[in-house]
């Protein structure tokens, strides 16, 4: 499968061999202005997982952390003013990182595609409405 094959968090689960009906968390007693972002994470953390899958032969990709050599990628975002929302780039960074190493991506072209493509879901995780 093609990285341009992943466009849904149930294409993911698929990739994963997850059931989407049952990999989400269950929310009772969190205030209902979190579960959003929750549900939104435990999403992307999926569909990361799985694009990079997809880029790296079908096999696992965990970024080293102790490799500085290892490039690791992320989705970047831009808020501002009347435009709102938006993906604006993609990251590079070697040993550190500005966000969790679960939504890391193997290469640039993912980074850009996820960040694009599921830009709703990082908006519902990273933004209080």
């Amino acid at each position: 499968m093609e990285l341009k094959q992943l466009k849904t968090f149930e294409g993911a689960c698929k990739i994963e061999k997850l059931d989407p009906k049952k990999v989400l968390p269950g929310l009772a007693g969190v205030p209902a202005t979190d579960q959003k972002a929750l549900i939104a994470i435990a999403k992307l953390m999926i569909i990361v997982r799985a694009a990079n899958r997809l880029v790296n032969e079908g096999k696992v990709w965990t970024p080293d952390w102790s490799n500085h050599q290892q490039a690791k990628y992320y989705a970047w975002f831009e808020m501002r003013g009347s435009s709102g929302f938006r993906f604006g780039d993609c990251g590079l960074w070697v040993s550190n990182s500005g966000v969790g190493s679960r939504l890391a991506l193997k290469t640039s072209e993912a980074a850009t595609y996820i960040g694009k493509k599921f830009e709703a879901l990082y908006r519902d995780f990273m933004v209080i409405d």
